[in-house]
């Protein structure tokens, strides 16, 4: 048998920032995922935007310096509806763009290049009474013995099978159909979010001339577009996009997955916790589920290493976090759903954008929601202090 002080489940982005940002402590981590994240990350071809608070929590752990030569900076926020009145726009400052966006195999290269030892093995059974996990590797089965266990291994958490936690979910008769779009002119760094009557789109811009795309759509129609030919798509993305970066030239690859929300109301039990997508898993409109994630991520190192691993520092974790989830899963939920609406709240959704528009502390309100630093505490590493600098209750 095999023992240990933390054992993560799930070697993913969160997984994986988790194991690094506690490397310099004493304990003895072990990082366990089926995947061999080495290959796979290569195939990915999703981008992601990152706000304020995730740069900062990347830059306090010294990883940004890696990741800014491969971002592209966000400076503008275009947010309007389709075929209606009704928009608004978010400007960052100058040297402080409103988040970055970067290609997702780059962001988890950079985390898997540190030394963290993974296992590539599953999670095959958990004994909350002994603290110790099945883990099935290639060629046999092994038990390991823990103090706390971490689940990180996202929607379908396999953790979550052996805890009596509820996790409640929400289906959104949607699936989100993702690309990258070469465009004919600069982007001049602007993202967009249009809100359609079937679910939100959202383009995010990537290097010089091309952007990555998110469209919700309903299932029936992302089917339909999966199974037409390139001039038939880039017709369609075009029509739905309008001119307002330009012509489209190309848009490879072309992959979808359904949408649904899944939330765990509470995310400890005894010495196990979920962080990332496997405590929560949000519709992706506005970009918020992996900030969320990599806020976990923050402060669960932080309690971690000032209160250490008992208890208390579990629930205080829960404490810290629960405001934050639950505020960004209720914005998200909101605006998948408010701003897609074909009924007669349709004028409101539109009247709504123009009132945001006009008011200047809305709009910095927004921001400041959006780029992770709302009216809940904030760990070190998202203020720029290095974890254990500081020792303080929290």
């Amino acid at each position: 048998m095999t023992s240990c002080d933390i054992l993560i489940i799930g070697a993913g982005i969160i997984g994986n920032l988790l194991c690094f940002a506690l490397k310099d402590t004493n304990y003895k981590i072990i990082l366990c995922d089926k995947t061999n994240f080495a290959n796979s990350h290569r195939e990915d071809n999703r981008a992601i935007a990152l706000n304020r608070a995730s740069m900062q929590i990347l830059s306090t752990l010294k990883l940004w310096p890696m990741l800014a030569k491969k971002a592209t900076p966000i400076h503008e926020i275009q947010v309007f509806k389709q075929q209606a009145f009704g928009a608004t726009r978010l400007l960052g400052e100058k040297n402080n763009p409103l988040g970055t966006v970067i290609p997702m195999r780059d962001l988890q290269a950079s985390i898997d290049t540190k030394p963290c030892n993974i296992m590539h093995a599953e999670l095959v059974h958990y004994a909350s009474k002994t603290k110790t996990a099945t883990l099935k590797g290639l060629q046999k089965s092994f038990t390991v013995k823990t103090k706390l266990i971490v689940g990180s291994d996202g929607t379908n958490s396999n953790l979550s099978k052996f805890v009596n936690l509820i996790r409640e979910k929400y289906t959104y008769q949607q699936t989100a159909l993702t690309t990258t779009i070469t465009l004919k002119r600069p982007h001049k760094f602007t993202a967009i979010e249009l809100f359609t009557q079937e679910g939100p789109l959202a383009l995010l811009p990537l290097g010089k001339k091309a952007v990555s795309l998110v469209w919700c759509m309903r299932h029936a129609k992302a089917e339909k577009l999966l199974n037409k030919d390139q001039a038939y798509i880039l017709q369609a993305l075009q029509t739905a996009i309008g001119y307002r970066l330009g012509r489209i030239v190309s848009a490879y690859p072309l992959q979808c997955y359904p949408l649904s929300q899944f939330f765990m109301p509470h995310v400890v039990q005894d010495e196990i916790v979920f962080i990332g997508n496997a405590a929560q898993t949000l519709h992706p409109v506005a970009a918020q589920g992996l900030n969320l994630g990599i806020r976990d991520v923050a402060m669960l190192a932080q309690t971690i290493i000032q209160n250490g691993l008992n208890p208390k520092s579990l629930a205080l974790y829960q404490d810290l976090r629960t405001k934050d989830r639950q505020i960004i899963r209720q914005a998200t939920h909101f605006l998948a759903e408010f701003f897609t609406t074909t009924s007669f709240l349709q004028p409101v959704s539109s009247l709504v954008l123009s009132c945001l528009d006009q008011s200047t502390l809305l709009k910095a309100l927004l921001v400041q929601y959006a780029s992770g630093f709302g009216s809940y505490p904030s760990a070190d590493l998202a203020c720029g202090i290095p974890l254990g600098e500081v020792l303080h209750e929290i």
